[in-house]
């Protein structure tokens, strides 16, 4: 059963709570940044253990998931996720070339997470707004590439 979103929150709903992981201080924070203007909360996670540590307490509406990261990189993370059996949404971001997003899209999907979409770094205004605006009309599976 697929999770309901509405694209109009209600006046006392809380905004809605984002993890974004990423190794990269400044990639992370101009990532905060840009999902702040949307009113989202954000919490910024330098590594997987991190985030899985972050689970105990708290629930996140998405999570950003960066592929490259020392120790527990995305695609680990991405196992862990599984094991848990976290349904949370998930963006893959990366700095590598689109066919290498791709391929982790690909890996994702098989393990039956649920995948919002994939975003190339560095992550622009307008590729937010392109996944939002996805995800409001019911899209998902998003590419959207610098």
């Amino acid at each position: 059963m697929s999770p309901t979103y509405s694209s109009t929150p209600m006046i006392n709903d809380p905004p809605p709570l984002l993890a974004v992981v990423d190794d990269n201080q400044d990639s992370a924070q101009t990532l905060v940044d840009l999902l702040e203007s949307f009113n989202c909360n954000c919490d910024i996670h330098e590594s997987a253990a991190s985030v899985l540590k972050s689970f105990k307490d708290k629930k996140y509406s998405l999570i950003f998931l960066d592929l490259s990261m020392p120790g527990i990189d995305g695609i680990e993370l991405m196992d862990q996720l599984c094991e848990r059996q976290l349904r949370t949404p998930i963006v893959l971001i990366s700095g590598h070339s689109i066919s290498v997003l791709q391929a982790a899209q690909t890996i994702a999907e098989q393990k039956g997470l649920m995948l919002l979409g994939i975003l190339s770094k560095p992550i622009r205004m307008v590729d937010i707004l392109q996944l939002f605006s996805a995800e409001a009309a019911g899209c998902s599976g998003i590419e959207v590439t610098s």
